[in-house]
């Protein structure tokens, strides 16, 4: 049996828009494996979204085959699963985003709360629950406080904690980084790759970011225009990348380092002139 927790096989999306035929996705082959970080590296436009849609069954492909977990849910563009068998797999999946989409009027333990509103427990295991994923993201301190009184970071972690709180099998970080400044994207970053080792959660980071892939992700593939154009495990795309796309890509995670460096050996290079 396949490892695999998400499969696509010759995957495409194609829809109008008006007069224009579009794309969207163009005969994706993908497998991602159970516990694995994968990451999914692209420009605006790539299709990153669409892939998105598609792997948290918010949409579904033209043609192709899909499986998430391991139940088929696409056959030749035919969606197999609907209703409470759809609803009960999509809680499966965990999605945090770039704008955290907390409830303003709602506390910490309170957003949290929010994602359990559907669950079967009884109030005191609900709330037992959400109190140890605020614990778990490391903001027990904060519990009682309002979104206005958090800086992004914590308000990335109450997305991750309110994420969890169905105990999804693959959490999607789309874009999750984006608007955080560096130390606090690496911060989230370990956080991840922590929740990951201790619980062998599947993580897919979609970003346009290398740098973010760089530490944490096991294999990244990179898209352009809707296609898949290069897929390896992190360290071979980062010692031999095939395709321009990939090395431009690869120049930018490295850019800021090497300017670091560069400031850094100024004093010792103001000393040798």
């Amino acid at each position: 049996m396949s490892d695999s927790i998400i499969e696509l096989k010759n995957i495409s999306v194609h829809f109008q828009n008006g007069s224009e035929s579009i794309d969207a996705v163009k005969n994706i082959n993908l497998a991602i494996e159970k516990g694995e970080i994968f990451g999914i590296v692209g420009y605006s436009g790539a299709g990153k979204s669409s892939l998105v849609r598609l792997i948290n069954l918010l949409h579904h492909p033209s043609s192709g085959d899909m499986m998430i977990g391991q139940t088929k849910t696409v056959k030749n563009g035919n969606v197999l699963i609907k209703g409470k068998e759809l609803r009960n797999l999509r809680q499966k999946i965990g999605v945090i985003f770039q704008h955290f989409n907390l409830l303003d009027q709602s506390t910490v333990l309170g957003n949290v709360l929010f994602a359990l509103k559907h669950s079967k427990m009884s109030k005191e295991k609900r709330l037992e629950k959400a109190k140890k994923l605020v614990e778990e993201v490391g903001l027990f301190d904060r519990i009682d406080n309002h979104p206005s009184q958090l800086s992004g970071g914590q308000k990335q972690r109450v997305a991750i904690a309110r994420a969890l709180a169905n105990d999804p099998e693959i959490l999607i970080s789309d874009e999750a980084t984006s608007a955080l400044d560096p130390k606090t994207t690496k911060q989230i970053l370990e956080l991840l790759a922590d929740l990951n080792k201790r619980t062998g959660l599947t993580i897919v980071l979609i970003t346009h970011e290398m740098q973010v892939v760089k530490n944490i992700a096991n294999r990244v593939a990179v898209m352009r225009d809707g296609e898949i154009i290069e897929k390896n495990s992190t360290y071979s795309i980062f010692a031999d990348p095939q395709k321009p796309l990939t090395k431009e890509f690869i120049e930018s995670a490295s850019g800021n380092q090497e300017a670091l460096e560069k400031i850094l050996r100024q004093p010792e290079i103001a000393r040798l002139q």
